[in-house]
């Protein structure tokens, strides 16, 4: 009689049984090497992340665990310079977009950013009735940087100012709001999702749809006209970049979210605080008054010259950056403006608005003497960095005297970053300077 077992003595039952213990042995030994063994079993996290991939298999992918269909979805973000893990693509667009950061490029947005300036000043004192009625600052700002956004990227304002309302700022509030719940729900998996239930309305996904189809309409439109008179974010991505129209479309989902709503963000938080702490008001109005008779007065240049005072602070000294905007903004009057500076800096730390981690991948380093194998996406929050007694004295209070050379106060520069380390930070810079120095003129 033959037998069908390659052993002899032991049954196809018997090989099958002792195959599954020796497979579940050895999953077991695994999940405790991975839970308690290895070497980022130290950081807290969900258990069910440390011991399998079914929790990034299920909570990071869009789908949620449903399958993605063979063609892609028309307003799928693939390859934007914010998400792509393809460091060709991510060179190539980045390489393209600093050119619309530039000084050359600053120097010509100067015009833009006047005028958008001057129409918001008119637009809030119109409304305002010069000082009897209240308006919504944080609204205004929106209006503000979303025009200068759509005009730098796209050749086209949204005629937000102009109009004193525009839905597509309701539409990039409520599209960030959900990227913030879905951010929450890959961190707390078990938590967040019945939290979103009761908190967000569904028609909150609506809105972010709405909103890719609004930024997908505005590369369009830019991809279909010829080449304008002045160049835009858009020219140097369409003429330099050989990249489809779903990764413009995705680029131009996050320029205007990252170009208008943080800028704006930092803007109304900043003013925020001066009026909650009137002793630093009035100080800083004191130091602008000074400097300028009028709002008029203060122009891109001058912003331009704070951008390069600011940039000293986030260390590019010695860059040929720091240089160029030295030789184009050195001896401009707001360089004076140590104050104003400072103003902006601690805002920027109380209020970031990048206020999650950007992930980055360890190349296999030792972080505060814990290793962090290669491979590993790690990230730090900006808030939590902002907010801790180790970096800063009373972290809660708005002391912009912490960020003023020669008092004595030490400033942990690596302990604040409220904006990625690019070439953009100089322009969003710019614009905080600019608008709070006009807004302590009106």
């Amino acid at each position: 009689m033959l037998s069908t077992s390659p052993l002899p003595g032991l049954s196809i039952n018997s090989l099958l049984i002792a195959t599954g213990l020796v497979l579940l042995a050895y999953m077991v030994a695994k999940s405790i090497y991975l839970a308690f063994l290895h070497p980022l079993s130290k950081f807290p996290g969900p258990p069910a992340a440390a011991v399998s991939n079914a929790y990034m298999d299920i909570y990071a992918r869009p789908s949620s665990g449903k399958k993605v269909f063979l063609k892609l979805g028309e307003y799928e973000r693939p390859g934007d310079i914010s998400t792509t893990r393809d460091p060709g693509l991510h060179a190539i667009q980045k390489r393209a977009l600093s050119k619309g950061f530039s000084i050359g490029a600053m120097r010509d947005q100067e015009k833009v950013l006047q005028q958008y300036l001057d129409s918001l000043l008119n637009q809030i004192r119109r409304l305002g009735s010069h000082g009897q009625n209240a308006i919504d600052i944080g609204e205004a700002l929106n209006w503000f940087t979303l025009d200068i956004i759509g005009d730098l990227a796209f050749g086209e304002s949204f005629d937000s100012v102009s109009q004193a309302s525009n839905v597509a700022i309701s539409l990039i509030t409520d599209a960030l709001r959900y990227t913030n719940v879905e951010y929450l729900q890959r961190q707390m998996p078990y938590i967040a999702p019945l939290a979103a239930r009761l908190l967000f309305p569904m028609s909150l996904k609506q809105k972010h749809d709405e909103y890719q189809r609004l930024a997908a309409a505005k590369a369009k439109r830019r991809i279909e006209k010829a080449d304008l008179d002045r160049q835009d974010f858009f020219s140097h991505l369409i003429n330099d970049c050989r990249i489809n129209e779903k990764e413009l479309t995705a680029t131009a989902w996050t320029i205007i979210m990252a170009g208008s709503e943080t800028t704006a963000t930092a803007l109304t938080a900043t003013i925020f605080y001066l009026l909650r702490y009137p002793d630093a008001l009035s100080k800083l109005g004191r130091e602008v008054r000074a400097s300028f008779s009028s709002a008029e007065l203060i122009t891109g240049k001058s912003a331009g010259a704070a951008a390069f005072n600011l940039l000293r602070i986030t260390r590019t000294r010695g860059t040929n950056e720091e240089k160029l905007i030295t030789s184009t903004y050195s001896g401009d009057s707001i360089l004076r403006l140590k104050y104003l500076n400072a103003v902006i800096e601690e805002g920027l730390r109380l209020f970031p608005p990048l206020a999650i981690g950007l992930p980055r991948e360890s190349p296999g380093a030792v972080v505060d003497g814990h290793y962090i194998p290669q491979g590993t996406t790690v990230s730090v929050e900006n808030f939590s960095m902002s907010y801790d007694p180790r970096y800063w004295e009373d972290p809660k209070a708005f002391k912009p005297e912490r960020w003023l050379v020669g008092l004595g106060v030490d400033r942990p520069s690596e302990a604040h970053h409220p904006f990625p380390r690019a070439r953009g930070r100089a322009l969003a810079k710019t614009w905080l300077t600019s608008k709070c120095a006009s807004y302590l003129r009106i």
